[in-house]
């Protein structure tokens, strides 16, 4: 098989995003919800939405973690609101490559390499700054949080005019990255983080071609069967 491109997602793809920014960013926005009126102390916030975060992604995400939100709170679309802003307007801080992560890129650099992320562009910019990674890539592309990254897929193709075989898309949800790949008939690789280890895929178009739990085992999956 022939490989031309990658295209990898960011967050708890390339970078520990769970473990280095996720809770630190959700004690930002339990204060900011008490701040805007929520009536309940800022510990009592923080672990309820841990909670809802947990029962979000066990659900595979059958509701948007903001609908969960308001379920859950009872509380004004205005205090919903003042939690993301705090989230997602937090300074970056500590953020760290997985181990290997860059091995990885260095060993593809031959390929085209598309970064594609989806969140606050600001936010995301940070991170890809904080990491010092824009240099191994072709094309960067952050997506709306409330878009699908499917278009952007889709230019990829077209912009270097690309067979969707010659492409590897390498994601941790099997709800975004894995489920679009395979729809556009790319080939897919789950990398299995913290995160979203225990989602299971919906369907058949959520089952990645291939599974690692590592840089080191990707690093292997690729050198053996592809480059």
């Amino acid at each position: 098989m022939r490989i031309k491109c990658l295209i990898i997602d960011l967050d708890d793809t390339l970078c520990n995003t769970f473990s280095d920014l996720v809770f630190l960013a959700h004690r930002d926005a339990s204060k900011a919800m008490v701040e805007a009126g929520l009536d309940m102390p800022v510990d009592e916030v923080f672990k309820k939405r841990i909670k809802i975060l947990e029962q979000t992604i066990s659900n595979n995400f059958s509701k948007t973690f903001e609908e969960m939100l308001i379920e859950g709170f009872c509380c004004s679309q205005k205090i919903i609101n003042a939690g993301f802003d705090a989230y997602y307007s937090r300074d970056i801080g500590k953020l760290t490559l997985f181990p290997l992560a860059q091995d990885f890129l260095n060993l593809c650099s031959f390929l085209k390499i598309a970064l594609v992320t989806k969140g606050n562009k600001s936010t995301q910019l940070q991170k890809i700054n904080k990491l010092n990674i824009k240099k191994h890539f072709d094309h960067v592309a952050i997506v709306e949080i409330s878009n699908s990254k499917e278009a952007e897929f889709k230019s990829i193709i077209e912009r270097w005019n690309l067979q969707p075989q010659e492409i590897f898309v390498i994601g941790d949800r099997p709800d975004a990255d894995i489920y679009i790949g395979n729809k556009l008939k790319m080939n897919t690789v789950r990398f299995k983080s913290e995160h979203y280890a225990n989602m299971k895929p919906r369907n058949k178009l959520e089952v990645s071609d291939y599974e690692v739990k590592s840089y080191k085992e990707l690093i292997g999956l690729f050198d053996k069967n592809f480059i």
